[in-house]
């Protein structure tokens, strides 16, 4: 029993302290130490790990964070040595935590167990009337009744999801919604819409862009959300990013080959708003990705257009410059090669 505990107590000094110290131990030496632990006692100190974890669930939404934390421990913990991993993929232990997992989930959802899916879509429903204003709960409760059963995308009587009211309520509400972000997860998880639209509003990307919710748009980006949609003035996603300077949105879009020369209702692309606006890095990066650079702003060229706005636009002015004569001489060399080629 004395070795048990000794050993218990080592484990649990070995995941109490930082992954980086733990690493930095010789493998052969953590390997040696781990092997004279039986699978059970390993198993038995993980469950432990697990159930404390879970313990500290207090509502649906810590629960879920908890369990992304639960799931990144046992990643980090399966990168020690061998007999970790082995015991971490073995079925036996994945359906101990999957069970540890469950039961708190079930005690969270309790209040639900024997609503009809009628029910607890009323229940969703008569929530999403509400403002987030009077009610701060409002988004755990909603999670709840999804989880149980709700249709995630129930609308209320203006044409709101829950994932659209979340979108809206972080713009305009009067309070901060906290952990606004995982709500989203894990409403996207549960397969809310994400190119939902609010009438008379349009896609619930663009209004997360257009007022600067990033990491919200983030979200619906990588979650795969329609960026190619636009709103009533036709901006697009990129459009906005070029617009606002939003260059981790706009290198997002650019990962996931978006149309760098979609224009908006007055047929201007990204790089004119990037060059009206004069975000530089934005500009660059354009040019670099062989955007168009021939457009007629009210009568003048971009180049004018950096001459008009002043001296701070001067490095933009050179940027287009020297794109523009790398252009040009590149097809002074290619239609002098086709001369040369037709005269053979």
């Amino acid at each position: 029993m004395i070795k048990i505990v000794k050993y218990i107590t080592l484990l649990l000094s070995f995941i109490s302290i930082s992954n980086n110290n733990l690493i930095s131990m010789e493998m052969v030496e953590q390997e040696s130490i781990i092997l004279n632990c039986s699978n059970e006692i390993i198993f038995h100190i993980f469950s432990i790990i697990a159930q404390d974890a879970m313990s500290q669930s207090t509502d649906i939404i810590s629960f879920y964070k908890n369990k992304d934390s639960l799931i990144k421990k046992i990643n980090q913990l399966s990168s020690i040595c061998s007999t970790f991993n082995n015991i971490l993929k073995d079925d036996s232990f994945k359906n101990i935590i999957k069970n540890i997992v469950d039961n708190k989930l079930k005690i969270l959802l309790a209040s639900y167990k024997d609503s009809t899916k009628e029910e607890l879509n009323q229940k969703l429903l008569n929530i999403l009337e509400k403002s987030s204003d009077n009610n701060p709960n409002l988004f755990h409760e909603a999670i709840e009744l999804i989880i149980s059963g709700a249709d995630v995308n129930t609308e209320n009587y203006i044409g709101e999801t829950t994932l659209t009211k979340l979108i809206i309520s972080s713009i305009y509400g009067q309070n901060k919604i906290n952990n606004k972000e995982t709500i989203a997860k894990i409403l996207i998880k549960n397969k809310a819409n994400i190119n939902t639209e609010k009438p008379d509003w349009g896609p619930i990307l663009i209004i997360a862009l257009n007022n600067n919710e990033i990491e919200l748009a983030k979200i619906l980006i990588e979650s795969g959300a329609d960026f190619n949609t636009k709103d009533y003035i036709e901006d697009s996603a990129i459009i906005i990013a070029c617009k606002k300077g939003m260059e981790e949105i706009f290198n997002l879009l650019l990962s996931k080959n978006v149309n760098i020369e979609t224009k908006d209702r007055h047929g201007h692309t990204g790089l004119v708003w990037a060059v009206r606006h004069g975000h530089k890095n934005i500009v660059k990066t354009l040019l670099d990705k062989k955007a168009k650079t021939k457009f007629n702003i009210d009568g003048i060229s971009l180049i004018d257009l950096c001459k008009r706005y002043g001296p701070e636009y001067k490095i933009i002015e050179e940027m287009l410059l020297d794109y523009n004569n790398i252009m040009f001489n590149k097809n002074i060399i290619y239609y002098l090669g086709k001369i040369n080629r037709a005269n053979k």
